[in-house]
């Protein structure tokens, strides 16, 4: 009698579960397309920019600015990590640490000095 009402209770906890799991796919779902529309929307913009820069740095032959030249050599660099504050996002987290740590180390070697910036409770952790 015992197994059968572990049974039940693991069945509808399982059931609890799924229906959870869904309303997150769904609300996800939503902010994704609304991501992507606000994505969409902005595409033209972008490029009417990227036209009036290119124009721009075209036309300017004899202007001297760092923004436009360029550096000879860096020497410091700032570092922006951003991370979840809370589970159920897979492997982002770690897909991001493993990339900070590898930009980090790359630029430590060339002798450049980094400085970090966490934003997130797992990037801090």
């Amino acid at each position: 009698m015992r197994q059968i009402q572990d049974i039940k209770k693991l069945k509808s906890s399982t059931l609890k579960t799924a229906k959870i799991t869904r309303a997150m796919q769904l609300v996800s779902a939503s902010k994704l397309n609304k991501t992507q529309e606000n994505k969409d929307k902005s595409k033209e913009y972008s490029q009417k920019i990227r036209e009036v820069v290119g124009h721009l740095s075209n036309s300017v032959q004899f202007v001297q600015h760092p923004y436009i030249d360029g550096y000879k050599k860096t020497t410091h660099v700032g570092v922006i990590i951003i991370s979840s504050d809370r589970g159920l996002c897979g492997n982002l987290n770690t897909s991001v640490f493993k990339r900070a740590l590898e930009s980090i180390s790359d630029w430590q070697r060339d002798q450049i000095n980094v400085e970090v910036c966490t934003i997130g409770r797992k990037a801090q952790q």
